[in-house]
């Protein structure tokens, strides 16, 4: 829901298909350094970096919290304590932000390698449940 979108069908399908063995999608995929085309040295984390950062944002929102009579609780052992809906927000919006971060320096990346064919580069920022653009 959010690395697809950015990247665009086409790149995202060659990745999958080719990811394993086209070098410039293995440094996409994995991270590394590059050069842009003024020759500054840029360097990113990588798709799979990215991807465990949306995968933990997520897992945080639906994760070892379970709904009691008590209200949400953290099971930790014989006991369980409360977590607020702050600390979850709080937890999630700091993953999603790394996690959109890291996504548009994976974007810069393509951007730089020419990987997005026609589509502009654009700055992606997910909020987890809609898309946000800016206009003009």
């Amino acid at each position: 829901m959010n690395i697809k979108p950015a990247l665009g069908d086409e790149l995202f399908l060659n990745i999958l298909k080719d990811g394993e063995t086209n070098d410039i999608y293995k440094v996409l995929l994995n991270g590394g350094t590059y050069k842009d085309s003024s020759e500054n040295l840029h360097t990113f984390v990588g798709l799979k970096t990215t991807l465990s950062y949306f995968v933990y944002a997520q897992n945080v929102m639906t994760g070892d919290f379970q709904s009691t009579r008590y209200g949400m609780r953290l099971k930790d052992g014989d006991y369980s304590s409360a977590i607020s809906s702050k600390e979850r927000s709080d937890c999630y919006n700091n993953a999603l932000e790394v996690a959109n971060h890291y996504l548009n320096e994976c974007l810069a990346f393509c951007k730089a390698k020419g990987l997005l064919g026609n589509r502009k580069g654009r700055k992606v920022l997910s909020t987890g449940g809609c898309t946000i653009r800016k206009i003009g």
